[in-house]
């Protein structure tokens, strides 16, 4: 379930950072330190301090998720596909 930041991140033409995210998915910024952590963990995510405000860290995919983000798209839209599938 957390592999969509991922795809957000990737699509978006700005920088996000964990508080557009936390925004942008409409969740509090605990559970969005949560998900950041485990992407950064598995390799997928890193953070980069703003130079402007240090206070703030960007999101940047790594080469492993920008490798792997044709198969996660792929995987959740028929997982969407299959959820959906009876409804009209």
């Amino acid at each position: 379930k957390y592999f969509r930041v991922l795809v957000v991140v990737e699509q978006s033409q700005e920088t996000f950072t964990q508080q557009n995210l936390s925004d942008y998915f409409k969740i509090n910024k605990v559970s969005m330190v949560r998900i950041v952590d485990y992407l950064a963990r598995k390799g997928y995510l890193l953070r980069k301090v703003n130079t402007k405000d240090r206070r703030e860290h960007f999101l940047i995919l790594t080469e492993k998720a920008k490798r792997e983000l044709p198969l996660i798209k792929q995987t959740l839209l028929e997982v969407e596909a299959s959820a959906l599938h009876n409804f009209t």
